[in-house]
């Protein structure tokens, strides 16, 4: 039962289509936001994936991204790549992806814009706070070989 739902939850992943076409709107009327409120509803599928689930979506994106590189394509893409338990690799390649939307402005859909700023604004943030993290290890560990390496009953 969960591996249909599993199932079914990954081609739904893959079967997006654009929010217009599942609207009750009349052919032709699109949505203001729609794709990127569509983005948001990919984004919280991912974050349900077990973990085999989110490596066979990151690997289909990865291969949808290469042959389209379309705005939608790229979030989807940079999504795939970053959720929380992605690799800094994983999260660099995300930032990669959605570069090109923040260098032009010109050419992408305003509101999927607005929605991969966010993405690398917060993927940016993440890889600083990563930084700090690691330097904070280094200056622990520095601290700990010190203290080992002072002699007994001294005090640095």
């Amino acid at each position: 039962m969960i591996c249909i739902a599993s199932v079914l939850a990954l081609a739904g992943c893959g079967s997006l289509r654009s929010p217009a076409a599942n609207s009750a709107a009349k052919p032709g009327a699109e949505r203001p936001g729609a794709d990127a409120i569509a983005m948001l509803h990919y984004f919280d599928t991912l974050r349900g994936l077990s973990g085999v689930e989110l490596e066979q979506e990151q690997d289909r994106q990865r291969k949808a991204y290469i042959k389209d590189k379309s705005d939608v394509r790229r979030i989807q893409y940079a999504m795939a790549m970053s959720v929380p338990s992605a690799s800094i690799a994983d999260r660099r390649l995300a930032l990669a992806a959605l570069e090109p939307m923040m260098k032009e402005t010109k050419g992408h859909d305003p509101d999927l814009r607005l929605l991969a700023l966010l993405l690398f604004s917060e993927q940016r943030r993440s890889d600083e706070l990563e930084k700090k993290l690691e330097a904070l290890k280094d200056i622990e560990r520095s601290l700990l070989q010190r203290d080992q390496g002072a002699a007994p009953g001294v005090k640095p």
